[in-house]
């Protein structure tokens, strides 16, 4: 998977990814979920069921300012909800230092399958006994491919830096100061706000009108291509075509031609 940017919260997270189609974006998803739901009951004895809904996966249209602007609010988590003053101080997973350094950032793998042997044999062990160390790989925006890594981690430092000036005017307007790192850090993970925000997801991410109306013009033509080939395959026409990129209801994954998937309807 190329991923370009995340940050973990309390409560949700976002990724920033490039896929080759949407079967390797749902594997994907599916593997994450899934470990991360167990990883989490394991370590705060949570015995509800941790990711309360499926992931939602939005398009972003393929212009700098979409790009650069996505980016930038993955960044932006923590600042705006006055949790802290720099994207610098989020003590939870994110992918700021990495981009800012050029480092590696690197994570530790857990084999509970090995682990589950082992006792399963009666054998002792200690709890990182079973563990691999794996580098997450952050690739640049599709919009700055051609920048070299250095004029990549000054744009970088560029938006962290606005991210703070836009925190630091939001903080003076609402009078408030950011919690830190080391109070958010000492909230129960079973602690839960009187009040959450729930708003509808868009359906894409575009800076501009005329970016978000050919999605839309493209989403519409993929869902009549779906529905109609679908409505065949009901009928007993084992011959209909599906769109590239969809998983037809008793079918094999619709692969795109060679040259990727097509967005903009002919």
């Amino acid at each position: 998977m190329v991923i370009h940017g995340y940050c973990f919260l309390s409560n949700h997270y976002h990724l920033l990814l490039s896929p080759l189609d949407s079967k390797q974006l749902a594997r994907f998803m599916c593997l994450l979920n899934s470990k991360l739901g167990r990883e989490i009951a394991r370590l705060y004895d949570w015995h509800d069921c941790v990711l309360g809904r499926r992931y939602s996966a939005i398009v972003v249209a393929r212009d700098e300012p979409s790009e650069a602007g996505r980016l930038k609010y993955v960044f932006g988590q923590g600042c705006k909800e006055g949790l802290i003053g720099s994207p610098r101080e989020w003590p939870g997973a994110s992918s700021v230092n990495a981009l800012l350094t050029g480092e590696h950032a690197v994570g530790t793998w857990f084999d509970r399958t090995r682990e589950y042997r082992a006792r399963q044999r009666g054998a002792a062990f200690d709890r990182r006994a079973f563990t691999t160390r794996h580098r997450v790989v952050l690739s640049p925006l599709p919009c700055w491919r051609h920048l070299t890594p250095e004029e990549y981690r000054r744009r970088m430092e560029d938006m962290v830096s606005e991210v703070e000036v836009e925190a630091e005017h939001l903080n003076r307007g609402s009078n408030r100061r950011p919690l830190g790192s080391a109070r958010v850090c000492r909230v129960h993970p079973h602690d839960r706000p009187r009040e959450t925000k729930r708003s509808p997801a868009p359906a894409f991410h575009a800076i501009t009108r005329a970016a978000r109306e050919k999605l839309k013009e493209a989403y519409r033509f993929f869902v009549e291509a779906y529905r109609s080939a679908a409505k065949r395959l009901a009928q007993g026409d084992v011959s209909a075509a599906f769109p590239a990129c969809c998983f037809p209801p008793p079918l094999p994954y619709a692969r795109s031609p060679a040259g990727g998937p097509q967005l903009v309807p002919p």
